[in-house]
């Protein structure tokens, strides 16, 4: 048995019409929600996380005194770098500083008052493109590194892109910028800095 909602309780075509446009001017299009970047406030603006430690950065771990407990390697995808006596250890995401101390508790039952000083030698972070770019895929770059020069490294724009809708996906956040203000070196765009794990999409 099928059912019709009464004439008097359908919206009119104008009231839907006045719904979706106001839908849209909330920040919802085809292509899902997101906020233009121009309207994020500078002191919310997303920036890079800076002076800490980052997958595949070379990461030096000296213990004064102790060479034999001191290392030198490269941070994995996981985040960890393996440390003599302690093991993989989990350092991306934490100033060198903190990691250092962390260290110096965990090696207290090996040695006398250990100083260790940690390094970052070599620094990269890894974004994703996707959609109309000429090259797809994963960039390794060295920070910092502002949204055009992530494009500029993917190959720029094809030419099906849609130049007002470049995204950067970072957690729950979907940011959109036009070619137009990356080009002109708009203030928003020139001070958004890309981080670890951020997602570039062009549609």
């Amino acid at each position: 048995m099928s059912y019709a909602e009464p004439t008097s309780h359908r919206p009119t075509t104008q009231f839907a019409f006045v719904l979706i446009s106001l839908m849209c001017a909330a920040g919802c299009g085809p292509s899902g929600p997101y906020v233009w970047a121009r309207d994020v406030p500078a002191a919310q603006q997303p920036t890079a996380s800076q002076g800490v430690i980052r997958r595949g950065d070379m990461v030096n771990v000296r213990v004064f005194g102790q060479e034999n407990m001191s290392v030198r390697g490269r941070v994995t995808p996981s985040g960890m770098l393996a440390v003599p006596l302690i093991g993989e250890y989990p350092m991306a995401g934490k100033p060198p500083a903190q990691v250092a101390s962390e260290l110096e508790k965990r090696l207290t039952p090996y040695v006398t008052a250990p100083n260790v000083i940690i390094a970052v030698e070599e620094s990269t972070l890894t974004v994703t493109a996707l959609g109309e770019l000429r090259n797809n895929g994963r960039l390794v770059l060295e920070p910092p590194v502002a949204i055009g020069d992530a494009l500029a490294v993917a190959g720029g724009l094809t030419e099906f892109a849609d130049e007002s809708a470049i995204f950067v996906l970072r957690g729950g956040q979907r940011i959109r910028f036009t070619y137009d203000d990356i080009r002109m070196g708009a203030d928003h765009a020139r001070r958004f800095q890309l981080a670890d794990g951020d997602m570039i999409v062009v549609e």
